[in-house]
């Protein structure tokens, strides 16, 4: 009896600190990283790595702008997802492609 209320205060306190809330993403695509399209002086591309690393996030980040590879692979990932390149950055994550960077977005990629 007295087991059960102390494993479900300790539940309680765990999912009111957020413990309950771990991404399927980092068991699902464990060492998997998620690669980062962009170049080092867009604003975007920084936003988007800073957001990543803050969410402990392993990333690859290829620069377009120095690696003509990157620049290919950037395009021939767009083209294949079905969506238009409008800009930097392009975020692989896991095999969703996102063009553009919106934290929203990039949670809810993470998520999946």
């Amino acid at each position: 009896m007295v087991r059960r209320v102390v494993l479900a205060a300790v539940l309680t306190v765990a999912t009111a600190c957020g413990g309950a809330r771990a991404r399927p993403s980092a068991s699902a695509h464990a060492g998997e990283p998620v690669v980062v399209y962009g170049a080092s002086w867009c604003a975007h591309t920084g936003a988007a790595r800073a957001y990543l690393q803050s969410h402990h996030v392993v990333t690859v980040f290829r620069d377009v702008e120095r690696d003509p590879d990157a620049l290919d692979e950037m395009y021939r990932r767009v083209q294949a997802s079905g969506q238009e390149y409008h800009g930097i950055p392009v975020i692989d994550v896991h095999g969703r492609v996102l063009v553009g960077y919106e934290a929203g977005a990039l949670s809810e990629a993470l998520d999946e």
